[in-house]
């Protein structure tokens, strides 16, 4: 459960337009092209179910498109806060266990779920009841950091929040059940691909400062602190910089080379 509350939190933080570097609106960035993507796979007479909706920002966003959008989400805080800024007749946001989705089965014509499934722990039991509360031939999508970037050959997640950390083949092979599975990897223009790795290279590199993860032991001001400390080492940190230099447009998919990817992008049918 902790997981997935981590995740909402920083959620949170990231789309309330408070980005203190050009890494973090470059994840915010991110996160607006794959709303986007799953927002134009979705009829507008869908009912869509939404699992992990963290700030609510993209939960709008997919509302613009569906009949009705039901969001659920583990952490209270992220709960109250897109209730409050984001609720609307066709978006209903609401607190869940994290186990069991309260629907019938065979009742959603999509499910979007991004940057989630890293945090869950029974990711079985996480397919399996998105499998059950979908219909016959409803749309799932699913985006998931690219582990083939990030970490080496049977090691665990640096980061301290994720359970798990997928290649294309694992997650294709997650959802076997699905009639089809289409991953796709997310790419950006070549700056944003340096500045991401880059991203990625300092936290391996502040990770490695705590092989046994004894910071998630340490109080959040601690943390913070430890974090600035560290982040002063790279220089190339701005914390000024042009938005208008950069749009979610400078993303894109693809099917080849998934393995080079910054994140993974599964598209399923039942």
């Amino acid at each position: 459960m902790e997981k997935i509350k981590e995740r909402a939190s920083f959620s949170c933080s990231v789309f309330a337009e408070n980005w203190k570097s050009l890494e973090e609106y470059l994840l915010f960035l991110k996160e607006i092209f794959a709303y986007d993507f799953a927002a134009n796979k979705i009829s507008k007479d869908s009912t869509v179910l939404e699992l992990g909706f963290g700030e609510g920002f993209g939960t709008k966003m997919l509302a613009k498109k569906a009949k009705k959008v039901f969001a659920l989400d583990v952490d209270e805080k992220a709960f109250n806060h897109a209730k409050q800024k984001y609720s609307s007749e066709k978006i209903l946001f609401s607190l869940y266990n994290g186990k069991k989705i309260p629907f019938e089965d065979n009742y959603f014509d999509a499910v979007v779920s991004l940057q989630v499934i890293e945090h869950i722990k029974d990711d079985f039991n996480f397919v399996n009841e998105i499998y059950r509360v979908t219909k016959k031939n409803a749309v799932v999508i699913i985006t998931t950091p690219n582990r083939k970037i990030r970490l080496k050959e049977n090691s665990k997640p640096w980061n301290e929040f994720h359970c798990k950390e997928y290649s294309e083949k694992e997650l294709e092979n997650l959802f076997n059940n699905f009639s089809s599975v289409n991953i796709f990897g997310v790419f950006a223009s070549k700056e944003i691909m340096k500045t991401e790795l880059n991203r990625i290279k300092k936290a391996v590199f502040m990770a490695s400062l705590d092989p046994f993860k004894l910071r998630k032991f340490f109080p959040f001001y601690l943390k913070n602190t430890l974090k600035k400390i560290i982040k002063k080492v790279f220089a190339n940190e701005k914390r000024e910089f042009d938005q208008k230099k950069f749009s979610h447009k400078d993303f894109f998919i693809s099917e080849k080379n998934a393995d080079n990817s910054l994140d993974l992008l599964a598209v399923c049918r039942k």
